[in-house]
């Protein structure tokens, strides 16, 4: 008995005493027979072996706060929170990113839900395999573990001719400089067969220089003519028509035989680059009688049309029967400002394209020029990114004779010199950056004052050299915004 008297008293001793709970401590108090326990139980026997018995509180390591009762008077220092924030940091909150997003949303919605019906079901087929069996797949198709060298099926459909397969053989940085070589084929749609030979380098070799060369055949049993111009709709008879005086939808085939060069010099850093160039691009087609018969159609296909030969009259048609042989030179500058050339989120990129067909064999002669410029914004980190593309086009056709070159030529040089505009206003951009302004400022100043003043030095070279169209193209800015007042109104 009085051996159990004793621990009785030592363990009330011992055992925290009963107390309001307004007078409780705050959770994570410890009292000292609370530190010296859990110091006693946490801490390794060489710790208290160094520390030895004169170690004072403060020399030992910290002590965890040990559960206890909730209290109503918060520690000093403590960050204040209302009863109710815990749970409203969980529930769904409005963010001003979703306002700016909803009318996006509803017009990608539809997209958005087509695209998931249909990787839907192959998202759960590759669910089931596991990575050893990916890995096997993808041994198919990638052929080295750099994974530059391999191939990938194609396929594309298109109404009114149907499907189309093929396969692309690859390979990403064929001399060590990420130039790529493509060889692709296919069958079906709109070509009987196809085939094109690439090599892209947007740096060749590890140089300034840019090289794109293209050759390319193919045959296209099943093309759509109807009718030069925009001519009445007629129900086709036995009588041969003219081009330019019915609409009867038919068929031809064309056999097409293409090359194509693009050489351009970048200047600038690879995030602010102008890359002025020249393409020079040759195409040979041979035009025949519709091949519905050897067409390799996969799709719907309207048979009833009939062939051209049978509806038109085509020695009226220039180039049917003997064929077009048609070279093309174009002088091209391209301004890219955007901060990833794969998948960009912000930046912008201009193209201008200029020149034309000089007088060749079968007097044929044209020229043309366009443009194009392209906006990204970035909405949301990257993962919501709004794209603006603004372009036009024009074709002068054909081109008088006397004096073809010098109108082509014309061309040529007005986007040399546009070339040379939007250099100088980068470089003067990146000057105006340094000295501390914000970088976005800049780059909307360079292209506020670059649009414009390039549009009127291009217009004033093509008049200069008495390039026909030039007085159109000064007026389409004032056509464009009576029409946008029009439609207003």
């Amino acid at each position: 008995m009085p051996v159990l008297a004793l621990v009785l008293a030592l363990s009330s001793l011992c055992a925290p005493p009963r107390v309001h709970a307004s007078e409780m401590p705050p959770r994570g108090y410890e009292g000292p027979l609370a530190v010296a326990a859990t110091l006693a139980v946490r801490r390794p026997a060489k710790a208290r072996a160094r520390d030895g018995p004169n170690a004072t509180a403060p020399e030992r390591a910290p002590a965890l706060p040990l559960p206890g009762p909730p209290a109503e008077r918060r520690p000093p220092g403590a960050a204040h929170a209302a009863p109710g924030d815990a749970r409203k940091l969980s529930m769904p909150r409005r963010e001003p990113e979703d306002i700016a997003l909803f009318v996006p949303r509803v017009v990608l919605a539809v997209p958005r839900f087509v695209l998931a019906g249909v990787f839907t079901g192959v998202s759960g087929v590759l669910s089931v395999l596991d990575d050893a069996a990916l890995a096997r797949v993808r041994r198919v198709f990638v052929w080295n573990r750099a994974e530059t060298l391999g191939w990938h099926p194609i396929a594309s459909f298109q109404g009114g001719y149907g499907f189309s397969l093929g396969a692309r053989v690859y390979h990403e940085n064929a001399f060590g400089h990420r130039e790529a070589v493509t060889l692709e084929t296919g069958a079906g749609g709109i070509y009987l067969h196809a085939h094109e030979l690439r090599l892209r380098a947007d740096r060749l070799g590890g140089s300034r220089v840019a090289l794109d060369v293209r050759v390319r055949y193919d045959r296209s049993p099943r093309l759509v003519f109807a009718g030069l111009g925009d001519p009445p709709a007629v129900h086709p008879d036995d009588h041969l028509f003219d081009p330019r005086e019915a609409s009867v939808r038919t068929r031809y085939t064309q056999d097409r035989a293409l090359a194509a060069l693009r050489l351009a010099y970048e200047l600038g850093s690879r995030h602010r680059s102008i890359r002025p160039g020249l393409d020079v691009v040759f195409n040979h087609r041979r035009f025949g009688r519709d091949r519905t018969r050897q067409a390799f159609l996969l799709g719907p296909d309207d048979r009833q049309d009939r062939s051209t030969q049978e509806v038109y009259d085509v020695s009226r048609l220039p180039g049917f029967v003997e064929g077009v042989d048609v070279a093309r030179l174009d002088a091209r500058v391209e301004l890219d400002f955007r901060d990833h050339r794969g998948m960009p989120s912000r930046g912008f990129r201009f193209v201008g394209l200029g020149g034309g067909a000089p007088p060749q064999v079968r007097d044929v002669a044209f020229g043309h020029y366009g443009a194009e410029a392209t906006g990204y914004f970035d909405l949301f980190a990257r993962s919501r990114v709004l794209v603006l593309r603004l372009a036009f086009t024009r074709a002068i056709a054909p081109l008088p004779s006397d004096g073809a070159v010098r109108k082509v030529l014309a061309l040529v040089l007005a986007n040399m010199g546009l070339a040379a505009l939007l250099f100088g206003l980068a470089r003067g951009g990146d000057a105006i950056a340094g000295t501390g302004l914000p970088r976005p400022l800049v780059d909307l100043a360079v292209v506020g004052v670059g649009v414009p003043v390039g549009f009127l030095l291009f217009v004033a070279i093509l008049r200069v050299l008495d390039y026909p169209g030039a007085a159109a193209l000064l007026a389409t800015p004032r056509r464009m915004l009576g029409r946008v007042r029009g439609r207003g109104a």
